[in-house]
């Protein structure tokens, strides 16, 4: 949409050449202003961020990209930090899970007072980069005397398989007081 400066003036002045030429020779200025307020109010929502706007919501959480991600990647990162829910709960990090990962990428199990989050490296060409992206949001949301393990379920042709376990543990002092 082209906005001219003239055209905000009243029909009576605009007929004045020397309001002409000065609505000309401010027109520049004025749309790169407009362009500049278009820009902010783009960034001020996650989906339809540019890069400056993405990096500033990463500075805002504290989180570092990697040079590799694409834009669409470091939006969905940022999506998930801002939207992270509290209390953790198994509906909960289901739901986190399906946006992290895609439904049916995943699964996850409680015992005790352990969590164990399953991926399907078959379903998940990236599975190692998430763990590593996952663990920090875990260990953020989850409470202090929950212990968790994340994993990688890659099912072969043959009746056996393989996976991989990082496991974090919480370690906690008590000070005599």
């Amino acid at each position: 949409m082209e906005r001219r400066i003239i055209d905000y003036l009243p029909y009576f002045i605009r007929r004045f050449d020397v309001y002409e030429a000065l609505c000309s020779g401010e027109q520049a200025e004025f749309e790169s202003l407009w362009d500049e307020t278009d820009r902010a109010l783009s960034n001020q929502f996650i989906y339809t961020a540019d890069e400056y706007g993405i990096s500033r919501a990463e500075a805002m959480m504290g989180i570092v990209p990697k040079g590799t991600d694409s834009l669409e990647r470091r939006r969905s990162r940022v999506s998930a930090m801002w939207f992270n829910d509290m209390p953790l709960t198994m509906r909960w990090l289901g739901l986190w899970l399906d946006k992290m990962c895609g439904t049916g990428a995943h699964s996850e199990s409680a015992d005790g007072y352990t969590l164990e989050v399953m991926l399907d490296g078959n379903a998940l060409a990236n599975a190692e980069r998430l763990k590593t992206e996952i663990a920090p949001a875990l260990e953020e949301a989850c409470p202090a005397a929950l212990l968790y393990k994340i994993g990688t379920r890659v099912k072969t042709s043959s009746r056996t398989g393989a996976g991989a376990y990082i496991e974090y543990k919480i370690r906690a002092e008590v000070w005599p007081g």
